[in-house]
């Protein structure tokens, strides 16, 4: 199974337990930055952080695809402290 399908499983199941109600797209670094008035939130790989620091959204990076605790976390900050979410 790809990188990028485990992430986007491992993102879908974070937000389900975090009650935010979240539709989960697979693309790469191209399609978010040329589509990023469709999207609020990126979810990546910590390898992509210096490339998406130009996309202009907000992004929560992981360099786990398995493991829940830390992808929790990192959404809850962002989602707290970007869009005012009281997680």
């Amino acid at each position: 199974m790809g990188t990028a399908i485990l992430m986007k499983m491992l993102t879908e199941k974070c937000a389900k337990k975090l009650g935010v109600d979240a539709q989960v797209d697979v693309g790469n670094v191209s399609i978010a930055k040329s589509y990023k008035l469709d999207y609020d939130l990126i979810v990546a790989s910590t390898e992509l952080e210096d490339t998406l620091k130009d996309v202009g959204l907000p992004f929560v990076l992981l360099d786990n695809f398995i493991r829940e605790e830390p992808c929790m976390e990192r959404m809850k900050k962002v989602l707290s402290e970007k869009f005012g979410y009281n997680l």
